[in-house]
């Protein structure tokens, strides 16, 4: 929403990720996944090897010159809405084009990098917050299905306190339903007691996902790279995914206080 900070002629607006000083154009170009890879790659920062799809020759020849691995994502989409990770099987993959095509997005596939999922937030040039972000989940305790671990899950993020209330709930929908059948599991499936059980490829927290704060775990390597991405897209305020040993892209963030602190609550990383 719309939020003002400050008094005055010091003060700034903000209208979700957009403040009062940030320009048009670094507004479009971090909505534009394509555009800010391939600004990034210009710029060194390392990034995954990215296809624009068009035709079905374009597919094919993603598909072969990329590999499998994949992750396929709408250009333009926000919040994970249209990602599928670890895409194994043309099956698959064409699941995910259709998520894609349902958000009227074009689509764009690159490699998947095993890793962590990060998201490192800069402002005004400086590392300001990084989150390790954990993807929707449950853990099996061996005697309750995975049905009833989300709903004991959900139920106890409506319990938390503080601003862990603000996690988004789990979901047992098609995109769950395909994770789980990648490990033979469904809803009523009985994980092992500890057995991780993932329910999206993607770790947005708009997704269900937690965020864990590692702000001051950040190696002064990282912190150069990140910062020399958001100088790349021309923004004040841009948060950079990191996955593996590449920088994902650099999107404008939303405000998301961290799930677990390790000492600090008031930053923010999404």
């Amino acid at each position: 929403g719309f939020a003002v900070f400050g008094q005055g002629h010091r003060h700034r607006r903000m209208l979700q990720c957009f403040a009062d000083t940030t320009s048009a154009l670094a507004a479009r170009i971090t909505r534009d996944k394509h555009t800010t890879t391939a600004l990034l790659a210009a710029a060194f920062v390392p990034v995954p090897v990215q296809r624009l799809i068009h035709t079905k020759s374009d597919l094919a020849a993603a598909v072969h010159d990329i590999g499998f691995p994949l992750v396929v994502k709408g250009r333009n989409s926000d919040h994970g809405i249209s990602v599928t990770t670890n895409i194994r099987s043309n099956e698959e993959l064409q699941r995910g084009i259709e998520r894609v095509r349902q958000q009227n997005d074009e689509i764009l596939i690159e490699k998947h990098i095993a890793g962590d999922d990060y998201r490192i937030t800069v402002v005004d040039g400086k590392v300001a917050a990084a989150a390790r972000r954990i993807p929707p989940q449950v853990v099996g305790d061996g005697k309750r299905t995975i049905r009833e671990l989300v709903a004991l899950e959900n139920t106890r993020r409506r319990n938390a306190p503080g601003h862990l209330r603000v996690t988004r709930p789990l979901a047992l929908d098609d995109e769950a339903a395909a994770m789980l059948s990648r490990v033979d599991m469904n809803a009523d499936s009985v994980p092992a007691d500890g057995q991780v059980v993932r329910l999206r490829g993607a770790a947005n927290i708009s997704q269900g996902g937690l965020a864990i704060d590692v702000t001051d775990d950040v190696h002064p390597d990282i912190r150069k790279v990140v910062e020399r991405a958001a100088r790349v897209v021309g923004s004040q305020y841009v948060s950079t995914a990191l996955g593996g040993s590449a920088a994902n892209e650099s999107s404008l963030p939303s405000f998301q206080k961290f799930a677990k602190s390790s000492g600090r609550s008031d930053r923010v990383s999404r």
